[in-house]
């Protein structure tokens, strides 16, 4: 792996302060001595509770992540986005004005930024996400709980039977009709038996559970399972069993709707100690239009497309989960959350290799010899214009997509067991990419091992990359804070297009870090105050000449010998023979405006 830089930066073992002003009007006063329980435990907060304005301010990541929602910040527009399943809520710094899913309401305190922290309105927040809060002003103390569940349950006492050996079926709202079974009422139902050519059908405004207890059902003409309206959908496994669900190659339903072996138009969660199979033949294998969740059991996805595919979160909590797709493994169009569980996902599709043009070494480099006029004069301009950058690599059509794991607004993982083979990226992720625990083990044929758009963040987690073009990239601000990583790449094994400050002392600074050769593994274990470098290295642009002197690039002139001289190296030695790119060299601690990769 060569170690390069470019005109953006990296930071890593370091997270950029956000800092602002408090605006006029606001009474700020700290205490250390507010207490704040979520039914019924303490929560911790690195940064003091404090009194706006007669209102209780507090951290937003750390409140957001108590309450379940996934949160991000955009220093742009100094806006707040949380989402928590069905819930998205935004708000600005200094508006008091907030907004759920597109719906605004006006409170009477706004968030501010306080000594480079971002606080928020714990009430606000509360109210926002159907929280009960209660302030005891004389212990200082703010209690939040969450309303009991008041929701009929009575769908649970609704037990059915579908026996697909007899195509046989009981339980209140209940049928079977040319071997479609349509269940119009809330209920739990055990499916047993092996039926070819037919399908299951959920169609109420209730929670409805299929109880899977050793069976199998194919449908040629569509879905398998299809949850066309619920107001949840769940698949049991029951312990010690098998189970299989397969469609066909074509579907003649004419329902546009149905987009996998198993499509859920609402809320769709899956656990159990059995296992499950789906063979997605036409489409994918696992859809659904809201969130899916997986909590346990041992289910098995082969797709013609992507393997599980949720239009909201994708959650995974526990369990194995085996994938082949062509097209994605995993992907979630908002929010892919991995806690727990052990996931494996090899993706097949036909993906274009990542290709560069810049000169500083990538690539096939054709020697000057082999270059026509044309190509000769396009080099010479990019090096007298400095266009030593590498062309952007654009993402492939969804038409073509085959990566391991897909997310657009957040991926997020914290622990369990992930491995990837992918002939495409193995994480890739629109926006943010937050890595906090788990253990990454992934492999990309033609692509990168994790992509991320937004900023890419990295607190803890044991991280393997076997194979890659580029290791680890964020095309914003790439973020290291520990854990320990393994990288063979045959490009950079670090890649930011972000900008910042190092704010350890310099490339290498705070962070223990070897790199090897191009193609080889660099590692980095976890932070370390004694880590080498300290000053900010300058990038590569040109080796010095014999009196120290910065040498200017080539205009493609003859050598002394009367041979052009071919790039990327610029020059030859004393000897005749083509010097290699310089190695990086410290400066005297000046800031650069540079691009790492390493």
């Amino acid at each position: 792996m060569n170690i390069g830089l470019k005109k953006k930066i990296i930071s890593i073992a370091a997270v950029v302060a956000i800092t602002a002003t408090i605006g006029n009007g606001c009474v700020l006063a700290k205490s250390n001595d507010i207490t704040v329980t979520y039914d019924g435990e303490n929560i911790s907060f690195d940064v003091q509770p404090e009194i706006v304005d007669d209102r209780v301010m507090v951290p937003m990541r750390t409140i957001f992540e108590t309450f379940g929602a996934k949160v991000k910040w955009d220093s742009d527009t100094q806006t707040i986005t949380a989402k928590k399943k069905s819930k998205t809520i935004q708000m600005t710094i200094g508006s008091s004005d907030m907004t759920k899913n597109d719906e605004t309401y006006s409170f009477d305190v706004s968030p501010i930024i306080e000594d480079g922290r971002t606080l928020v309105p714990i009430r606000a927040i509360s109210d926002m996400l159907g929280l009960d809060v209660e302030w005891n002003e004389k212990n200082n103390t703010v209690t939040i709980t969450t309303p009991q569940d008041d929701e009929d349950e009575s769908w649970k006492n609704n037990t059915g039977t579908v026996d697909l050996d007899n195509v046989e079926v009981t339980g209140d709202g209940i049928s079977v009709s040319d071997n479609i079974i349509t269940i119009s009422k809330g209920g739990d139902f055990e499916v047993t038996g092996t039926l070819d050519g037919g399908q299951i059908v959920i169609d109420t405004e209730e929670k409805v559970k299929l109880r899977l207890s050793g069976m199998s059902l194919t449908n040629k003409n569509g879905s398998a399972v299809y949850v066309k309206n619920a107001d949840k959908a769940y698949i049991t496994l029951t312990d010690n069993t098998e189970n299989t669900l397969t469609d066909g190659e074509n579907y003649t339903s004419g329902d546009e709707n149905e987009k996998g072996c198993i499509t859920s138009r609402d809320n769709l969660e899956i656990k159990g100690s059995g296992s499950l199979t789906v063979n997605g033949n036409y489409n994918h294998g696992i859809f659904s239009s809201n969130s899916i969740e997986i909590g346990n059991g041992n289910v098995t996805v082969n797709a013609k497309n992507d393997g599980i595919h949720a239009n909201d979160t994708l959650a995974i909590s526990g369990g194995t989960v085996n994938v082949t797709a062509e097209g994605d493994g995993l992907q979630a169009e908002e929010i892919l959350d991995i806690s727990d569980g052990e996931v494996n996902v090899t993706t097949t599709g036909e993906v274009k290799a990542s290709t560069s043009n810049d000169f500083g070494g990538r690539g096939e480099m054709k020697d000057s010899s082999q270059m026509t006029d044309d190509e000769i004069q396009s080099m010479r301009e990019q090096m007298n214009n400095n266009q030593f950058t590498q062309t952007e690599e654009s993402d492939d059509s969804e038409d073509t997509s085959s990566k391991g794991i897909k997310a657009d607004w957040m991926f997020d993982i914290s622990g369990g067991e992930v491995t990837v083979d992918s002939t495409d990226h193995a994480i890739h992720c629109t926006s943010d990419i937050n890595i906090t625990g788990g253990t990454l083990n992934l492999s990309s044929e033609r692509k990168k091992g994790i992509s991320g758009h937004g900023d890419v963040t990295i607190d803890d987690g044991d991280i393997t990359i076997t194979k890659s073009t580029e290791g680890i990239e964020s095309k914003k601000i790439l973020t290291i804070n520990g854990g320990n990583i393994d990288i063979t790449a045959s490009d950079d094994g670090f890649n930011s297009g972000g900008t910042g400050a190092n704010q350890n002392g310099g490339f290498g600074g705070g962070t223990n870090m070897q790199g090897g050769q191009q193609g080889g593994r660099g590692q980095i274990g976890r932070r370390n105050s004694n880590g080498q470098g300290g000053n900010q290295m300058t990038p590569p642009e040109m080796p010095s000449d014999q009196n120290g002197g910065q040498m200017t690039p080539p205009e493609m002139s003859n050598g002394q010998d009367g041979n052009q001289m071919t790039p990327p190296d610029m020059s030859s030695d004393q000897n005749g023979g083509q010097m290699t790119p310089p190695n990086m060299q410290q400066a005297e601690g000046n800031e650069q405006d540079s691009e790492h990769h390493i």
